[in-house]
C-alpha cells in the first residue's frame, strides 16, 4: 500500500491531475535543463484514479498527511514541525491513513473509511 500512496504522489508531483490524463510533461523544466531528466513511467489511469479517490474520502487531516508525505516527499520531522505536532502523531497519522486508502480501494462503494478501521493498527 505504500508503494502505491508513493506512486501515487509521484504522479502527483508530476502534473498528473486525474481524470484519465497526466499533465502536459512528465519532466520537470529543471530536469530539462539539467540534460539529465529522471525516468518517471507514470501509473495506469485506472490505478491512479482509484488510489486518488481513495484518499479524497480519507478525514481532511488524513489527506493534509498524504499530501506532505507522499506528494511533497517531506520526512515525518518536517511534517511534525509544519503541522506542529510530534513525530509520534505523524506515524499514526500515516498508519490511519494507509488503513483507510485499502479499506477504501477494497470497499469502493464507502463514501468514506470507518474510524475503526482508521483506528486500526
Amino acid at each position: 500500500m505504500i508503494e502505491r500512496l508513493e506512486q501515487w504522489g509521484a504522479a502527483r508531483r508530476h502534473g498528473w491531475t486525474g481524470g484519465g490524463g497526466y499533465g502536459q510533461s512528465c519532466l520537470t523544466l529543471p530536469e530539462i535543463r539539467s540534460g539529465r531528466p529522471h525516468g518517471f513511467v507514470p501509473e495506469l489511469a485506472g490505478h491512479g484514479e482509484a488510489t486518488d479517490e481513495a484518499v479524497r474520502k480519507q478525514p481532511r487531516e488524513l489527506q493534509r498527511i498524504a499530501q506532505l508525505l507522499y506528494i511533497r516527499r517531506l520526512t515525518g520531522r518536517e511534517v511534525a514541525r509544519e503541522l506542529s505536532i510530534n513525530e509520534p502523531r505523524v506515524t499514526r497519522l500515516k498508519q490511519m491513513l494507509v488503513q483507510g486508502v485499502k479499506y477504501c480501494l477494497e470497499n469502493q462503494s464507502v463514501r468514506t473509511p470507518p474510524v475503526v478501521i482508521l483506528l486500526k493498527s
